[in-house]
């Protein structure tokens, strides 16, 4: 066990080979349905919660408390010498503040709370940049400075299936801004320094696609790239998308991973996305 551990939290998109390579400590977050409660990736799948969706019902989602963080930082301070916990944007969920006041409340160890300013694999990205140099030996600070770097240089552009979960939800008030028949595009969104905003309006979720795989193009162009592929319940697409991005990039690494269930509550079954990062 490396003298780290790093910590974070069940928005993170991680696919489980890597939280299990890198022996990530994942806080879930909540899934509600109606009065019941689920905690994500452990009561409940995303498949699962896609097929609710499916089915009509209307979810809810809410961070862990600030006593499961704490929980997890006790038990893990026995453990090891220090936490790194990275967790989602604290613009976009509460989910860093539980984590952060958690952190304050264990004195005298050696926590460090950082804020992803991201969500899905480019919040994973940061997570899993912390986790190897942990595993490489790297101090408590190495590790901090490992995960930081990462934050301005990740990207994320995703494509919904359609906006009417998102709209339904709130919580992207870029697309609460998308109303009447403009429901009916594809729009490419983007998430960067904790905002999230429509960075193209196309009209078919193919067009979509293409537009995002232009954006990649030129913001990596033909340097050495890592890159994550993001499904909403849709693993043919996210292959079809892989087989192009093997095609078109050079890739360092290229993970296929499902969104997971509290962040599919608000983008629906079938969406698409890529995370990536510029190899310095």
């Amino acid at each position: 066990m490396p003298k780290i551990a790093i910590v974070t939290d069940s928005t993170v998109c991680l696919p489980q080979e890597l939280v299990q390579r890198y022996g990530i400590y994942v806080v879930p977050t909540w899934i509600h349905r109606g009065q019941e409660a689920f905690r994500d990736g452990v009561d409940t799948t995303p498949k699962q919660v896609y097929q609710w969706l499916r089915e009509g019902y209307r979810l809810g989602t809410s961070q862990p408390s600030m006593g499961e963080f704490m929980q997890m930082f006790k038990e893990l301070s026995r453990e090891v010498e220090a936490i790194v916990s990275i967790l989602v944007s604290a613009d976009l969920s509460g989910v860093y503040s539980s984590g952060f006041n958690a952190a304050k409340s264990l004195e005298g160890f050696p926590i460090q709370v950082i804020d992803s300013r991201n969500l899905s694999m480019a919040h994973g990205f940061v997570v899993l940049a912390a986790a190897r140099a942990a595993q490489a030996g790297a101090t408590f600070t190495e590790v901090v400075e490992a995960a930081k770097a990462i934050i301005p240089r990740v990207n994320l552009l995703a494509v919904l299936e359609t906006l009417e979960y998102a709209h339904r939800s709130g919580r992207i008030p870029a697309i609460a801004a998308l109303a009447g028949s403009l429901l009916r595009i594809n729009p490419v969104l983007e998430v960067k320094d904790s905002r999230i905003t429509v960075f193209a309006r196309v009209r078919t979720k193919r067009k979509a696609l293409e537009r995002m795989i232009e954006e990649a193009k030129k913001r990596v162009d033909d340097s050495l790239m890592h890159v994550a592929i993001l499904h909403g319940d849709v693993l043919e697409e996210a292959k079809r998308l892989r087989e192009q991005m093997t095609t078109r990039f050079n890739c360092a690494e290229l993970h296929i991973a499902e969104i997971p269930a509290v962040l599919g509550v608000h983008t629906g079954p079938g969406a698409l996305g890529l995370a990536f990062y510029k190899e310095d």
